[in-house]
């Protein structure tokens, strides 16, 4: 069956309030009501050993209904948007809705009436939106002419998402209507290069609102350079070096102490369950358990904050459960100044309105050195390109394991001796954070996109602005990180 390339990719605002009118009109005449609807497309192209593998166009939709009524909580997500499925969908809601008015507990979620952004940043790109196969193809001849003429295998991906999002609030009582549209796009490319005779790997990726802003060839030939430079590693021993980590490998390492399981910047879990790296104790004199909020930890060069109104990262107008909805500070000159905590523990815990809930997307601060300063004032020390695997064996200490991986260097008296083989770490971002000698210029870098996990609908449901977050972070020169044992892998 051949490719329309003109075929509509996004339905227009007037098709999806069209649907949402439908189901809100099936909606009894009592009670509060939020329903959503998010549609997706999405293409990608793979390869490996220098050819195409698969070229994809995709569609997801996802509609959400959440309904009080006296008290009582129902939800309900489905794909299916025909009539039958909107009416069988409002009817099992409201069941739901009624069978837990007199629960204590009646629902895992309160009802998340949107909240919108006062100055959200612009995530919309007409370049992604226009996207084609013909664009990707160009990019991977591109890529895999150049590496046979090396002798080399590429791989990678090249995939664009492009998605609308609009809901409808209405309170049966009050006769108040809320409802708002808008449009996000996210880009992304990664590229591998390998020796076919296993002796080498190079890796290089970004990730972008703007397709237009993401540079293929440049990508391809940063991947087939680190490949042709890690050839033939020699082993050194396993310990404690000198290290300078490619900003990839920080946002690994920085995106799982602040983010990892959704729980470490979670106030409630130290506050709770005196768990997480930013539990303090238990304060004996109020009874309390006690966080790290107010004290140094990290070093005060550090500073991580997220603005929606941002536009290298941005935010959608308006999001379920007030998700990334404002400015946050999570940390500043090396002080733990935010926790993020949800509506119903602000009310009931800290006896305030206003909720703090955190997203995956973050800045963080750097300097003024580059990664050629860095390697020029070591005596003796190792280069990392980037991590995989990572695993964290302690959530207290955020003791991770995780290896290296498409390139590692040694580097002695001020300059790259050799490719070395790769090891399996054992350290925590904690204590990176406090052992910085230099931090260099941050630069966002790709971040993997949840819809390619093969569960759309979870992408989906936990809100457009997690198709791709991104993270723009410094290269940093740090003391004594761990390297555990070599591995046999490049």
């Amino acid at each position: 069956m051949p490719i329309d390339l003109n075929e509509q990719k996004l339905m227009s605002k007037d098709e999806m309030f069209a649907i949402l009118d439908k189901v809100v009109d099936l909606c009894s005449d009592k009670g509060e009501y939020w329903v959503s609807l998010i549609a997706v497309w999405q293409g990608s192209t793979r390869w490996a050993r220098n050819r195409i593998g698969v070229c994809s166009n995709r569609f997801e939709y996802l509609i959400m209904l959440n309904v009080t009524i006296d008290g009582g909580y129902g939800h309900m997500f489905t794909n299916q948007l025909d009539d039958e499925s909107l009416k069988n969908m409002v009817e099992y809601v409201e069941w739901r809705a009624m069978l837990t008015r007199n629960d204590q507990n009646p629902g895992e979620f309160p009802l998340p009436i949107p909240k919108k952004v006062d100055a959200p940043a612009i995530v919309w790109s007409d370049a992604s939106a226009n996207y084609s196969f013909l664009d990707s193809g160009k990019i991977v001849q591109l890529s895999c002419a150049k590496a046979e003429e090396l002798s080399l295998y590429s791989a990678g991906y090249i995939d664009c998402t492009i998605g609308a999002s609009a809901y409808y609030a209405y309170n049966q009582s009050t006769q108040v209507v809320d409802k708002d549209y808008n449009r996000f796009s996210r880009g992304q490319c990664s590229i591998t290069a390998r020796n076919p005779a296993g002796q080498g790997s190079g890796w290089a990726g970004k990730s972008e609102i703007d397709f237009d802003k993401i540079d293929e060839e440049a990508i391809a030939t940063k991947a087939f350079d680190k490949c042709i430079a890690s050839m033939k590693p020699v082993r050194i021993e396993p310990g404690r070096y000198t290290t300078i980590l490619e900003p990839q490998a920080v946002a690994t390492l920085v995106g799982n102490l602040l983010f990892a399981d959704w729980g470490n910047m979670n106030r409630t879990s130290p506050e709770t369950e005196a768990s997480g790296p930013f539990a303090l104790g238990y304060d004996e004199a109020t009874g309390l358990l006690r966080t790290k909020l107010g004290l140094k930890v990290f070093d005060e060069r550090v500073n991580v904050w997220h603005d929606p109104s941002d536009p290298e990262l941005g935010v959608l107008g308006f999001m379920p459960g007030k998700v990334g909805m404002r400015p946050v500070t999570w940390v500043k000159d090396g002080v733990l100044t935010s926790l993020a905590y949800g509506e119903d523990y602000a009310v009931n815990r800290l006896g305030v309105e206003d909720h703090n809930e955190h997203r995956a997307s973050f800045r963080m601060s750097g300097g003024n050195s580059s990664i050629e300063d860095m390697i020029s004032t070591t005596e003796r020390g190792i280069l990392v390109s980037r991590f995989s695997d990572i695993s964290i064996s302690h959530k207290g200490s955020m003791m991770a394991t995780g290896l290296t991986r498409d390139g590692l260097w040694l580097i002695e008296n001020g300059r790259i001796k050799h490719a070395i083989r790769n090891f399996r770490t054992l350290e925590s971002p904690l204590f990176i954070l406090n052992n910085l000698e230099q931090l260099g210029t941050p630069t966002k870098v790709f971040s993997f996109n949840p819809m390619l996990t093969g569960i759309p609908e979870f992408s989906l449901m936990m809100g457009p602005q997690n198709f791709a977050p991104l993270y723009i972070v410094p290269p940093l020169k740090v003391k004594d990180f761990s390297f555990a044992s070599t591995i046999d892998a490049i």
